[in-house]
């Protein structure tokens, strides 16, 4: 391997005019800079980016931690942020947690290793609710999906409960009152949806109706078996909410084994738009997460937090988009597919300068036409 003391040789400079070229350092007359290049190309020389790390103690990278890589959700979010960051010449570490951790926590030792300029993390269910465990690696982070709470972090969320609030009462707007549900309360995402959808019925006086309310992990499997039992029951439900993709991506996979027709015999909606759910038929009923603007808004947390370290602290809380589609119509009951929104609002959000106070937005919503 070429070393920089062979480039300086080749080149007839010293060391340091070598290292002040490649940095791009002013003051450099240009025939030196023209006997650095010419080197470099002729000895194919690449600098060592490890030792100049160490050296600036801060490199041109950001890092990324997600809970679940397998989960579209993320994989759309981390793409968001890798092309935001590529434009503004910063490279991308991505990890993998698995919600586990334990691995969390070598993914933010590695990313402390290589001295990144600041990380964003869709943290774990157990980092997002412990009121101790710190994350504390000596560089700006911002909290995207879950905010951590035992840390002051800027943080992009979903208004979850609001969203899965509107999606329920326009169900039971639509003449449904057996509603059933698949849910988790592991899970602080899924658990804020789970409130939305209660305080919903309780709204539209239809009393809650406990064995319909099913408690799982979030696997696809775990979506598959729940569909069984509401499927099983004597009196089944007459519209299912699955209270995200993945377990919505095993409920519909039970429905279409068990021959269920949807909506004559079961209605069926869904949190997160997935690659399946606008292509089947009947298309399906979503709240579709804003996956472009949780990236781009995070990498510009992220870039704010590096150049002013000491401003406010801010949570950016994003609505979703309800799309009403074929999966949840009673007989009758629209022409066509609609859009349910947060008024005069597409994707819009708020954002809160954290404070010792709890936030609890409210919206009026309306019904409108999807041209």
């Amino acid at each position: 391997m070429t070393t920089i003391k062979e480039v300086a040789a080749e080149a007839g400079v010293s060391t340091a005019t070598v290292s002040r070229v490649l940095a791009n350092k002013p003051h450099i007359k240009k025939e030196l800079q023209e006997k650095v290049y010419n080197a470099v190309k002729k000895l194919n020389y690449r600098p060592n980016h490890i030792a100049r790390n160490l050296r600036n103690r801060q490199s041109s990278t950001i890092g990324i931690i997600v809970a679940d890589l397998g989960n579209p959700f993320f994989s759309l979010i981390s793409r968001e942020i890798e092309k935001a960051a590529y434009a503004k010449g910063m490279a991308v570490l991505l990890f993998n947690s698995d919600e586990d951790p334990n691995k969390e926590a070598i993914c933010l030792e590695l990313l402390k290793d290589e001295r990144v300029s600041g990380a964003i993390i869709a943290p774990t269910s157990k980092t997002a609710n412990s009121t101790t465990k710190r994350i504390d690696i000596g560089i700006p982070i911002v909290a995207i999906n879950r905010k951590i709470q035992s840390m002051d972090v800027d943080s992009v969320l979903i208004d979850n409960f609001n969203s899965a609030y509107n999606l329920t009462c326009h169900l039971a707007d639509d003449g449904y009152r057996r509603i059933g549900g698949i849910f988790s309360l592991d899970n602080s995402t899924i658990r804020a949806r789970y409130e939305g959808f209660r305080k919903a019925l309780q709204d539209r006086s239809i009393q809650p109706v406990p064995e319909l309310e099913l408690m799982n992990n979030t696997t696809e499997e775990d979506g598959y078996r729940a569909a069984e039992t509401l499927l099983g029951m004597r009196e089944r439900p007459e519209v299912i909410f699955a209270a995200n993709g993945i377990i919505a991506t095993g409920a519909f996979r039970n429905l279409i084994d068990n021959r269920i027709r949807i909506p004559e015999d079961i209605g069926f909606v869904c949190f997160d738009e997935q690659a399946w759910t606008p292509l089947v038929n009947p298309k399906i009923t979503v709240v579709k997460q804003p996956t472009y603007e949780i990236g781009k808004t995070a990498i510009e947390l992220l870039f704010s937090r590096i150049a002013e370290p000491d401003r406010p602290i801010r949570d950016i809380i994003l609505r979703g988009e309800i799309i009403i589609r074929g999966s949840c119509k009673k007989a009758g009951s629209h022409a066509h597919d609609s859009i349910l929104t947060d008024r005069n609002c597409h994707f819009g959000y708020f954002s809160v300068l954290r404070r010792n106070s709890a936030v609890t937005p409210n919206y009026d919503c309306f019904l409108s036409p999807n041209n």
